[in-house]
């Protein structure tokens, strides 16, 4: 569902201007203000340690469904705006609680493998989820599938409230930024890691 909406965005940005009357270079600016909140994905990951995958991962369908929620009620461009930043910190809050909640529930023989079945992911929105939303789109209008985004993103909200804490009781690290650096200038993996994405 989240993937479907970063990819959604891209693939219908004239059809989303248009219907929000502005041009499209003026939301492509937009679009690309999101980005920038990847300067504080530490930060998310920090909390993420200290307070647990499972409050990570609801935190971060919070933020998506209130973006859409909010922009379903509301079209307009202001709003849009603000479902850009919202779905994209619900994104990093909710990927990464995901990702450690796998790779710590899994077996290390099979970690790499159940690792990369969250990946098809991203591909599937582009296969599947992307085409459904046009499909929408045509028969309700650039705004019709914004409530369903919002709707979805609320029952598997429901799904990690009743289903995650029962299977996981976590406890915090305690981490803070200091911490954290400290930790990649000291482990040689994780700082040639650091340096790979930088490039």
């Amino acid at each position: 569902i989240m993937d479907t909406g970063q990819r959604m965005i891209i693939s219908f940005l004239p059809i989303f201007a248009r219907g929000l009357k502005v041009d499209l270079e003026e939301i492509a600016l937009v679009i690309s203000f999101r980005y920038l909140l990847g300067v504080f994905a530490p930060y998310t990951g920090l909390f993420v340690e200290n307070k647990g995958t499972t409050k990570g991962m609801i935190v971060g369908m919070i933020f998506f469904i209130f973006a859409y929620g909010l922009f379903s009620i509301i079209p307009i461009y202001p709003l849009f705006f603000v479902l850009l930043i919202f779905a994209t910190l619900g994104r990093m809050f909710f990927n990464p609680s995901m990702q450690a909640y796998v790779g710590s529930n899994s077996d290390l023989k099979n970690r790499g493998f159940v690792m990369s079945i969250p990946e098809i992911g991203w591909s599937a929105a582009a296969i599947i989820g992307v085409p459904i939303v046009g499909l929408l789109i045509e028969k309700g209008g650039w705004k019709a599938s914004f409530p369903w985004f919002a709707l979805l993103g609320g029952l598997i909200l429901l799904g990690l409230w009743i289903w995650l804490p029962s299977k996981t009781a976590e406890q915090g690290n305690n981490l803070n930024l200091s911490k954290a650096i400290g930790t990649v200038i000291n482990n040689k993996f994780i700082l040639l890691l650091f340096i790979t994405i930088l490039l």
